[in-house]
């Protein structure tokens, strides 16, 4: 009888954890819900960055964290979601939200024809990675000399005398920071429930071992081109939304090495297969960049901070900020995220 009282007891604890979880993030967001009333255009457009590398990096965790297949191609999708929309926009004068699914389309389909290539022919690890880059600059090469696109100038948004949601133009930037902050929370919790879904456990096991998973009978091919295809589809309306911010698109702001990296950092500082790794990844380097660029007496140095950061990361977080901040609380106060 005692034996039969303490294993009703043993699940009692996860939903209690999982509860104060849901109140914890519920907490936050609100505080992130009000935070634009005491923030000034400058923190502002720090923040909109902030959340904007969290909703991407947040869709390459799905592929290079949950999957442990490191993409570098990402950037490809998301320009494929800005070109979309703003060609759409620019020769049809269609709304950028109808774009967006262009986009997400257009991603999906590209991602599924690289990933069934890649995946059919074991391409892993680094040679995954070289191939996935490989991939984006081409897509940075056609876009900068097909004449369609704009070549190397890119195709610029026509500003609206009359802005609004359909169009996705505003006066004020705050209305995009609510935007990505509805869509990182989304995709947060996209990820979130993916890593406790029979999806997420099977996608563990590829990472750790691809022959331990095909032992078990997973289909390691089909698992992996699914989170690359989702992955990617998500990541396409990030672009959508960045050229509406920005009025512009162009090969080198939305398909260039820069943006492939800046895409994976946050996840891999703030932990790779973690749900909030790429929010404290974002953070971090936020702050070290403008920490650089504020203090420092030659412009541009802030660029070294990705260095940096990175470095220090690597010798002292191997596994990431935020595995390292949740075992300090579990060590301290008992907490688990």
């Amino acid at each position: 009888m005692d034996n039969a009282v303490s294993l009703q007891a043993i699940p009692s604890a996860a939903p209690s954890r999982t509860a104060r979880g849901v109140v914890t993030a519920l907490v936050v967001l609100a505080l992130m819900v009000a935070a634009p009333l005491v923030l000034d255009r400058y923190w502002l457009a720090l923040a909109i960055g902030v959340l904007f590398w969290t909703y991407l990096s947040s869709c390459w965790n799905i592929v290079g964290g949950l999957a442990g297949q490191f993409s570098l191609g990402h950037a490809a999708f998301f320009g494929m979601g800005a070109y979309a929309s703003a060609w759409l926009y620019a020769h049809y004068g269609l709304s950028p939200w109808l774009g967006a699914v262009a986009g997400v389309g257009v991603a999906a389909v590209v991602s599924a024809i690289l990933g069934a290539f890649t995946f059919r022919y074991k391409l892993t690890g680094a040679y995954f990675a070289i191939g996935t880059l490989a991939f984006s600059e081409v897509i940075r090469t056609l876009a900068g000399s097909l004449p369609f696109l704009g070549q190397g100038g890119g195709i610029t948004v026509t500003l609206s005398p009359t802005p609004g949601w359909r169009i996705l133009q505003f006066q004020q930037p705050v209305y995009f920071y609510y935007i990505l902050l509805a869509m990182a929370s989304a995709v947060l919790l996209v990820v979130w429930l993916l890593s406790r879904s029979r999806f997420g456990y099977r996608l563990a096991c590829i990472r750790d071992s691809e022959a331990v998973a095909a032992s078990l009978g997973i289909d390691a091919n089909r698992m992996k081109l699914a989170a690359f295809v989702l992955s990617a589809a998500l990541a396409a309306p990030a672009g959508t939304i960045y050229a509406q911010y920005l009025m512009f698109v162009d090969p080198n702001t939305f398909l260039g090495l820069g943006v492939a990296i800046q895409i994976v950092l946050p996840a891999v500082i703030g932990g790779t297969g973690t749900v909030f790794g790429p929010v404290f990844g974002a953070i971090l380097l936020a702050a070290a960049v403008e920490g650089f660029n504020r203090f420092s007496v030659r412009p541009g140095l802030g660029l070294f901070a990705y260095g940096m950061v990175l470095m220090l990361s690597a010798v002292f977080l191997p596994r990431g900020l935020w595995p390292a901040i949740a075992g300090f609380f579990k060590r301290r106060f008992g907490w688990e995220a």
